[in-house]
């Protein structure tokens, strides 16, 4: 029986190819693969939620200039519930409930 993470890992939950600046991608998310260099407005995860605003890292941030720029080939793994672009393309991968 395969389980579930093994599901996550070859994408059976499906996919979204979010490369639109500013539009606010949701869903339940369990990995973002980065495409092309990308950096994120807002970044929504259970268990990291930090940004230059709340005194964190800046993975994320409203302004572009203060956001961590990821490079292309990044994979991002967590409980990723939305996420908005400054710039870049992203894979976002859909959690498999069992």
């Amino acid at each position: 029986m395969t389980s579930v993470i093994e599901k996550q890992s070859f994408g059976q939950g499906g996919a979204l190819f979010a490369h639109t600046v500013d539009e606010l991608f949701t869903g339940q998310f369990c990995m973002l693969h980065v495409i092309t260099q990308a950096k994120f407005k807002t970044l929504t995860w259970d268990g990291l939620n930090v940004s230059a605003e709340t005194g964190g890292d800046p993975i994320h941030n409203a302004t572009e200039g203060q956001a961590h720029q990821f490079p292309a080939g990044a994979i991002i793994y967590g409980q990723i519930s939305s996420f908005t672009l400054h710039h870049g393309a992203v894979m976002a991968y859909y959690s498999v409930h069992s």
